[in-house]
């Protein structure tokens, strides 16, 4: 009833803490309830607190929320969730951190003109073994630096996630003759979504930006043993998702993770348009996306300047094991790199499936394969453009032979045109203009211009329907 609706409109909580000595630890500035319902807004600002689980895990240090939240026109900064370490000498495992800036347990949550700052998730450390042959004890995952959604709803809509920090527990070290506990993973730096049900959107300029996420340190082998433990790495430094993600007119940028520095796909539905994914940067593999798994569909999307120390600049696209179904339209992969293989995409795994209509793939840098690296079988391929082509570039075209290859785009720099985020316009005489196809029947480009505009001085290419390639349409 109406007893359980709750406004707080420009308050300030700040520096408290929530500590159990026997279990976990939720909501070290403002706690939730099922039945509630509350709206944060007017300036209001929740900061410096903590959620500490002393005897396990902590989260939503500084909101958490099993029920319904709107948090507008305010600001959550510079709070922290901690995981218990195990105590030294027991062996004893970590416990996990989720949600430095807020945890959704259930329920829905709306985030709206806000800013999610500085805040953090640290999973706690496994203990050290001081018992000849005892293992050490593993570390825990660090997740959601800014924000956790674990089987809610969340809404995110012209907001900026930025700073914040997601990191997992190292292990402990083994005692002699045994080995070192594992490091345990940090996922979503900036924005965690994973359990059943769960549902995220970011949409209408929302920021994702600066933030990092990284994974636990191995521990130290005993005396006498061979072999060490596993370190692990951090997942997703700006988005991690799973279940159902919608991010539409969404910048992605500046973000740093071991896999995934943009974005990392584990599983579920997402579909991303109007979006760039820009300057972010892996050590493993993804610079700009990884993708483990799930169905996910671009459209409209530019991916830009992201980096990686090994595959895939722009994109890695593949599983051992997971089906993966992948559409990239009317999108522009440009001026990504990777150390090794791939510097726009990286695509393997027997279960990968990969659709490029209407794209442009150029001026990526790798060791090998600049712009692509795939095989026949996993990527089909119509009206698109990629400029460097090499052996290990292959795609199915159908015979239709309607791509363009060798071709430089003729694109500008990465700049505001217009619109919610950054774009490459194409030149006025590039080769993709009017050579692609709208297969989503979109009705605007990436800047909310209108798609499709026929240049009549050019010819169609055939198939297609006057679109241009790529993520922008040329208005003239």
């Amino acid at each position: 009833d109406d007893s359980d609706k709750v406004q707080l409109n420009d308050v300030t909580v700040s520096a408290n803490k929530v500590v159990s000595a026997t279990g976990d630890s939720e909501g070290g500035g403002i706690y939730i309830t099922s039945v509630s319902d509350v709206t944060i807004q007017g300036h209001s600002k929740i900061a410096g607190n903590i959620a500490f689980g002393q005897a396990g895990w902590g989260g939503g240090a500084g909101i958490y929320s099993a029920g319904t939240v709107e948090i507008k026109d305010s600001l959550v900064t510079g709070n922290t969730a901690q995981g218990a370490s195990g105590k030294a000498g027991t062996g004893d495992n970590g416990y996990g951190a989720y949600g430095g800036g807020i945890y959704l347990s259930s329920g829905t949550g709306t985030i709206e003109d806000s800013t999610f700052s500085k805040n953090k998730s640290l999973g706690g450390n496994g203990a050290s073994n001081k018992t000849k042959g005892g293992t050490g004890g593993h570390g825990e995952d660090g997740s959601g630096g800014g924000l956790y959604n674990w089987q809610g709803t969340m809404i995110v809509k012209n907001s900026v996630v930025t700073g914040n920090t997601a990191k997992g527990g190292s292990g402990g070290k083994g005692g002699a003759g045994a080995s070192g506990g594992a490091g345990y993973g940090g996922f979503g730096g900036g924005v965690y979504s994973d359990g059943s049900g769960a549902s995220l959107t970011l949409q209408d300029g929302t920021i994702v930006t600066g933030n990092k996420v990284s994974g636990g340190k191995a521990g130290a082998k005993g005396a006498g043993f061979k072999t060490a433990a596993n370190a692990s790495l951090g997942y997703g430094g700006g988005v991690y998702c799973k279940y159902t993600t919608n991010i539409t007119n969404v910048t992605i940028t500046k973000n740093s993770a071991g896999t995934g520095g943009g974005v990392y796909m584990f599983g579920g539905t997402a579909t991303i348009s109007g979006t760039t994914i820009s300057q972010n940067k892996s050590t493993d593999d993804g610079g700009g996306v990884k993708i483990g798994g799930g169905t996910l569909t671009f459209d409209n999307c530019t991916i830009a300047k992201n980096s990686t120390s090994r595959d895939g600049g722009a994109f890695s696209i593949g599983s051992q094991t997971a089906t993966i179904d992948v559409k990239l339209h009317n999108s522009t992969i440009a001026q990504n790199s990777a150390k090794d293989t791939g510097g726009g995409l990286d695509v393997f795994g027997a279960k990968t499936s990969v659709d490029i209509i209407s794209t442009i793939i150029a001026k990526n840098k790798a060791k090998h394969d600049g712009d692509m690296d795939s095989q026949v079988g996993d990527v089909t391929m119509n009206f698109s453009l990629v400029q460097a082509v090499t052996d290990d570039t292959a795609f199915d075209d159908g015979g239709n032979a309607n791509n363009i290859t060798g071709k430089d785009p003729l694109l500008g720099t990465l700049k505001n045109n217009g619109g919610l985020t950054m774009t490459m316009m194409p030149a006025a005489n590039s080769p993709v203009i009017d050579q692609g196809k709208n297969v989503d029947s979109i009705t605007t480009d990436q800047i909310g211009n209108t798609r499709t505009v026929d240049n009549a001085s050019v010819t169609d290419v055939t198939g297609g329907d006057a679109t241009d390639i790529g993520a922008v349409e040329l208005q003239t």
